[in-house]
């Protein structure tokens, strides 16, 4: 793992709504953790419609300033609209400041890897948590299902718990 790991809206939401950010923060202990100001200007939008789950990021995870070059960057991939703002932002200070791009859209991780960017995927997450006894599969298990309800979305476990066991 890079020094940094920088994650986009939709990993920080799931992070948030399965309520495992504490779990994160122990797993990346060695690593500074970090949210772009576009993805923050993201999770900031629940919040005015009543939604608290943003907070669990927001006041754990630090936003970070761009720089010069990250913004020269972003800027010059702004014609890539398969990719929302957040992730591109995201993507430009991974690549500039050597860290990893925490994702769940298969897109911008494509896209991240075209640009020699690391990724990291939520089942490898969650599989390094269950590896390194952050939290046993029962654990997993419920932040999978808080997700899946949470989120209107389907978690493969499989990719989690077959290769873990």
């Amino acid at each position: 793992m890079n020094n940094i790991l920088v994650l986009d809206t939709d990993a920080a939401s799931v992070i948030a709504k399965a309520e495992i950010v504490d779990e994160l923060l122990k797993l990346y202990s060695e690593v500074k953790i970090v949210i772009t100001p576009k993805v923050q200007n993201e999770l900031e939008v629940p919040l005015e419609y009543g939604y608290e789950f943003p907070e669990r990021i927001l006041s754990r995870i630090d936003t970070v300033t761009l720089s010069k070059s990250e913004k020269d960057l972003y800027w010059g991939w702004l014609d890539n609209l398969m990719i929302g703002k957040g992730e591109l932002e995201s993507i430009a200070v991974a690549k500039i400041r050597k860290g990893t791009f925490f994702t769940m859209d298969r897109t911008a991780a494509r896209f991240a890897k075209s640009k020699s960017v690391d990724i990291v995927a939520f089942d490898k997450v969650m599989k390094e948590m269950l590896k390194k006894n952050i939290m046993d599969r029962k654990e997993a298990e419920k932040a999978i299902t808080k997700i899946e309800e949470r989120d209107n979305r389907i978690i493969d476990a499989d990719r989690i718990f077959v290769t873990y066991e």
